[in-house]
């Protein structure tokens, strides 16, 4: 109803100013002189998108689209419609007596006031080229303490998401997508149908027991996991402790990867997840980090098979120096590699680490030097160290 009013009934004009990149790409393109200026006060943003795109603007049809079509706040205008007002006008809550679209108008107007990113017009486009998509949530997570903390965490993990990953369905909806869009971009389209029906795509969701207090987000992440495995959609989910991950989605994952095994944990996979215990405590007596030898990081896999058993076994990913170096987290190793990236940059920072330390760590060294230093000198020591690393590596930077 209101992507109709917005493309049939009463259409967003064009305005000079509004988006500088339409703008720059009218003027070059030669589009602005081809029509006269009568032609351009009334012109809408539609029309524009679909110039540009014919002119070989995409990502600028692209900026125009977003202008053309309605925002969160233009919704509430269309609960007042008389369609709307007949079927669900008396319609109230359950368990309320608060009407239906009363309720509706108070949360999208609360989610344009706390939601600023889903209030506005969207600032930014993702190309169809890019591969890898990362979304930093720490920022935005909600209080961890309030119930408005946890809704508001649960609704940014959701969004995280959609916009990392949200065209993954589109082949799915294949035929209805062509039909509802003009011939004009069918082309564009089915090249990334193609391209997303042949490739197999993964979200991963990442820091999961900062979401383990909005029960709600669990259903869909499930759901999203069992319908979209078959277009070739994987869903990873991570988090610290196995006890973070609710059973609905423990007993629907195929897989199960462990760089460590909490005692808290070892009930639910002797118990639920079928993992030997006698496997459990081999597993533990490894230790945890890179091995001494440099041949890996040993981890635990856990394989659904067919038939409903259950294959665990003990890997090692015998990653490179160079990635061990880029993926360590202990506080010791991430503080040395910050300053030598800040000091060189990181692919240099990781070349110099991974020549002076190839097993992936500098902590037995760093403990031991703080060790000697002494309670005086022991936070000097690695910079101290970062210094010699810089030194020792001489004019190859």
């Amino acid at each position: 109803m209101a992507y109709t009013a917005n493309a049939e009934k009463s259409p967003r004009a064009w305005a000079r100013g509004v988006v500088p990149g339409v703008d720059t790409a009218l003027d070059k393109s030669g589009l602005i002189e081809r029509y006269p200026a009568q032609w351009w006060d009334s012109s809408t943003w539609y029309e524009v998108r679909d110039l540009l795109f014919e002119a070989g603007f995409v990502k600028e049809a692209q900026l125009a689209q977003f202008e053309a079509v309605p925002e969160l706040a233009d919704m509430t205008t269309f609960l007042n419609h008389e369609d709307v007002e007949s079927a669900y006008g008396r319609v109230q809550r359950d368990g309320s007596q608060e009407l239906l679209l009363e309720y509706l108008h108070r949360c999208m107007t609360d989610a344009c006031r706390e939601f600023k990113m889903l209030a506005g017009r969207t600032q930014f486009l993702i190309s169809p080229r890019t591969r890898v998509i990362a979304i930093d949530l720490n920022n935005v997570m909600g209080d961890n303490t309030t119930n408005a903390g946890h809704l508001k965490t649960g609704i940014m993990f959701l969004f995280a998401g959609q916009v990392a990953g949200g065209d993954f369905v589109l082949p799915q909806y294949r035929d209805e997508l062509l039909e509802a869009v003009p011939t004009l971009y069918h082309p564009m389209h089915l090249d990334r149908l193609e391209q997303l029906d042949q490739e197999v795509k993964t979200k991963v969701y990442d820091e999961l027991h900062n979401a383990k207090q909005v029960p709600f987000i669990f259903p869909m992440l499930e759901t999203q996991d069992r319908e979209q495995r078959k277009f070739g959609v994987r869903t990873v989910l991570s988090s610290q402790y196995v006890s973070d991950f609710p059973d609905a989605i423990l007993n629907s994952a195929n897989s199960l990867y462990m760089m460590e095994v909490d005692p808290k944990d070892e009930k639910l996979l002797t118990d639920t997840i079928k993992v030997p215990k006698v496997t459990l405590q081999r597993f533990q007596r490894l230790g945890s980090g890179p091995a001494a030898d440099g041949s890996g990081v040993p981890f635990l896999g856990v394989f659904r098979i067919k038939g409903g058993g259950t294959l665990a076994r003990i890997l090692k990913n015998a990653m490179g120096p160079l990635e061990l170096w880029a993926l360590g987290s202990s506080p010791t190793d991430s503080a040395l590699r910050r300053l030598l990236y800040d000091a060189v940059g990181g692919a240099t920072a990781r070349a110099i680490l991974a020549e002076a330390f190839p097993q992936g760590t500098a902590e037995k060294l760093i403990a031991l030097r703080q060790k000697q230093a002494g309670e005086a000198d022991s936070n000097n020591v690695i910079r101290t160290l970062a210094n010699e690393l810089i030194k020792r590596r001489g004019y190859n930077l």
